[in-house]
């Protein structure tokens, strides 16, 4: 099922009436893209082992509903993550968690949240608009301003070199 980027923004940040149910991002993009940037609080997607150990632990287990919605860049890989945790919590051994967990795609992915302006935060959990731009063809999706392929950090530690090199000229 996919989702509009304005329904999880309403429940930003402690907004409870999306699906009244606990609500947890999982970034599926690969690590250099989550160190620039994510949702707030997102959950990076290492295996599908821990994304369900994680809607475990988040109270489905117990019987308190729980929100998953995956997201990427634009929509492909989260779009399989979706498809292989339904498909995962449909094994007998998780038919519980199945049954309290409902699985979003976020439609349009972090390139259209960066794009309509909406909240990101880096690698240590510091507001930022930046985003990775993927590579070179399905970046010009997202607008100029807001790519980086390197974390806060090295933007400012690149631009302290230059100004370094630029005054010893």
């Amino acid at each position: 099922m996919k989702c509009s980027s304005h329904q999880v923004f309403l429940s930003y940040p402690n907004n409870n009436r999306f699906l009244m149910s606990k609500l947890k991002h999982m970034d599926v993009r690969e690590e250099k893209e989550f160190q620039v940037s994510h949702l707030c609080k997102a959950h990076h997607k290492t295996n599908l082992e821990k994304v369900v150990k994680l809607i475990g632990e988040s109270g489905a287990s117990i019987g308190e509903p729980v929100t998953v919605v995956c997201y990427c860049s634009l929509g492909y890989r989260s779009s399989a993550l979706a498809q292989q945790l339904a498909y995962e919590l449909d094994k007998p051994v998780h038919q519980e968690l199945k049954s309290k967990t409902v699985i979003y795609n976020l439609e349009g992915s972090i390139f259209k949240w960066a794009n309509e302006g909406k909240d990101l935060e880096d690698n240590k959990r510091r507001k930022t608009v930046y985003v990775h731009p993927y590579n070179i063809v399905w970046g010009k999706l997202l607008n100029a301003e807001l790519r980086s392929s390197e974390p806060c950090e090295s933007r400012q530690e690149t631009a302290m070199q230059t100004s370094l090199t630029e005054a010893k000229m």
